[in-house]
């Protein structure tokens, strides 16, 4: 089923959706890679009160202010100084 929507998403959009599962050997918390690079970003993204929950109305709306959150996030890192 998953695998299903998965590619007829892939299909429709052009974007290859890869799925990683965590290694089932290790015990306890272990970050695995990729799903932990796009929690980050969901999480920096989170940091701004409209994008925190499901506030607006229109999809083009809720893209401008994750766009916008992703800005100020850069600005942020451009702006602090660089570590000796």
């Amino acid at each position: 089923m998953v695998g299903a929507v998965i590619d007829e998403v892939a299909k429709d959009t052009g974007v290859d959706i890869e799925v990683v599962k965590r290694d089932d050997g290790k015990n306890g918390f272990v970050p695995v890679w990729k799903r932990w690079i796009v929690e980050r970003t969901f999480a920096w993204i989170g940091r701004y009160r409209r994008t925190s929950k499901d506030y607006e109305r229109y999809e083009e709306t809720q893209r401008a202010f994750v766009q916008w959150a992703m800005i100020g996030t850069m600005f942020r890192r451009a702006a602090r100084p660089a570590p000796r």
